[in-house]
């Protein structure tokens, strides 16, 4: 009877821990945040795929990554680097969630490249949530995502509730395709102009066989956020190299005057109607940012998916604003 008692006793102590036990995202850790203004909207911003290779404790490859202080500082320098952006006219959360890695997304074996992703995918709508009801205090916001955090932006439409959907101005779906079936979903409007329809989703490649299969193959819509149009019409702007915060951006030519560093280089971009990709006519540049990447370095140069992030930021911001103070 008394091993029974003590049995009894230890079984609710370990009950009582587990529940007293934070959550990730309780922790300051879990977040890239600003003070909040109540006047602005937010933007709630999923990083990139950061991490290359991850380990567990034991030394095993884990392919979502474990968030050593290495790894967070990865995400973090992204999630910093949006802010810097936006943080100016908006609220700025980021979730720094155990990502699936490189490694995770070429792994071998279908099925657990599923599970990777459904575990990735699952923390940033814990997180959205966790945000909806900690942060968030009934403003209206913008979801955002580059490549990976794209697709967890598309999940995140189709778990949000109608009323959260309903404060949503827009969302930004860079570097990820909008397929067909998730169109079917009434939290996807694809965008079909500078204001209208919510969801704007893009790719970019310099030649079509450039497509990389996993982030645009069988889009089903595309917009040029150089001109906001759904049709072939190109664009003309300017790409400008700014040395000092390491990044490419892309202008209108009418700020080239304004512009008092850096190398000037004309480019176009322009949709491909049958693929649902943009095609740019980019000098073949170096750039590494986040990811210690070549930009240009994907299928033969032909591939230009870290664009989607440096190229049109400074549009996406001024869209931004218009969408939410419109």
């Amino acid at each position: 009877m008394r091993k029974g008692v003590v049995l009894l006793v230890a079984i609710v102590a370990m009950l009582s821990s587990c529940s007293e036990k934070k959550i990730w995202w309780d922790d300051d850790e879990a977040w890239v945040k600003d003070s909040i203004n109540e006047e602005q909207v937010d933007v709630f911003y999923i990083v990139s795929t950061s991490i290359g290779h991850s380990e567990n404790a034991d030394g095993t490859t884990a392919y979502n990554a474990v968030l050593t202080d290495a790894e967070r500082a990865a995400l973090c320098r992204e999630a910093a680097y949006i802010k810097q952006n936006f943080a100016d006219s908006f609220n700025m959360f980021s979730p720094i969630y155990h990502q699936c890695t490189v490694e995770g997304f070429v792994h071998n074996n279908r099925d657990s490249v599923v599970k990777f992703r459904e575990q990735s995918e699952r923390e940033c709508c814990e997180a959205f949530d966790y945000y909806m009801s900690h942060f968030n205090n009934g403003r209206q916001f913008i979801l955002a995502g580059f490549s990976q955090g794209a697709m967890n932006v598309v999940a995140l439409l189709k778990h949000m509730t109608d009323e959260q959907y309903s404060r949503c101005k827009a969302a930004y779906v860079m570097g990820y395709r909008l397929s067909s079936e998730d169109m079917k979903h009434k939290h996807i409007e694809a965008a079909n102009g500078e204001i209208e329809g919510k969801v704007v989703s893009f790719n970019t490649v310099a030649a079509t066989d450039g497509i990389l299969g996993l982030t645009a193959g069988k889009a089903a819509t595309c917009i040029n956020p150089m001109n906001w149009k759904n049709d072939s019409t190109a664009a003309t702007r300017w790409v400008v190299y700014d040395g000092e915060i390491d990044h490419y951006a892309i202008y209108d030519s009418s700020f080239a005057e304004n512009i008092e560093s850096g190398d000037t280089i004309y480019i176009n971009v322009k949709l491909d109607e049958q693929r649902n990709v943009l095609t740019a006519s980019a000098p073949m540049l170096p750039l590494s940012y986040v990811f210690n990447l070549p930009a240009f370095g994907l299928k033969d140069n032909k591939n230009l998916h870290l664009a989607d992030l440096f190229f049109y930021l400074p549009r996406l911001r001024e869209n931004a604003i218009k969408r939410a103070y419109k």
